[in-house]
């Protein structure tokens, strides 16, 4: 057990805790509901016939195709967590394009619509904001928490 010699001591040690928590414990968590969240919304939406899906290899689901940027407002510590994974074809993020559907600000396929295509490819499959629904609803993140402080020892409940 650390001891500290004043608050601020104390405070600051909490502080890198609760951000190395974050960084780890909170990241893992959020990147593998948003995997779940991918193979849900996105890939049982349709089978594809164009392409062959990549999914946790190197597709939309893989967790490794996820970054975090670390900021802070008003001294509150904040997480962005971006899906970078690109088009297999031209390099472009898809995130965007899979979450808000075809020619809809994010871009466009580069698989043009025939009638022997499942035309729900074009449609928006918001795996995102499922992502941040599941997670509000399912406390997920406050028990990241919970374990990351123990498992550093600081016994919370």
């Amino acid at each position: 057990m650390a001891y500290h010699k004043s608050l601020k001591n104390l405070f600051a040690d909490m502080e890198a805790k609760a951000n190395s928590i974050m960084a780890n414990d909170v990241f893992d968590k959020v990147v593998e509901v948003q995997s779940e969240m991918v193979e849900k919304h996105v890939y049982d939406a349709y089978d594809p016939t164009a392409y062959s899906r990549r999914g946790r290899n190197g597709g939309l689901a893989d967790p490794n195709n996820n970054v975090a940027t670390f900021f802070s407002i008003n001294g509150a510590m904040q997480m962005l967590i971006e899906n970078i994974t690109t088009g297999s074809d031209e390099g472009t993020y898809i995130a965007g394009l899979v979450e808000y559907g075809h020619n809809n600000g994010y871009g466009k396929y580069q698989y043009p619509y025939s009638s022997t295509q499942d035309p729900n490819f074009l449609l928006p499959r918001p795996f995102i904001s499922e992502t941040i629904k599941h997670l509000q609803a399912s406390g997920i993140i406050r028990q990241a928490f919970i374990e990351g402080f123990n498992k550093r020892g600081i016994t919370t409940y």
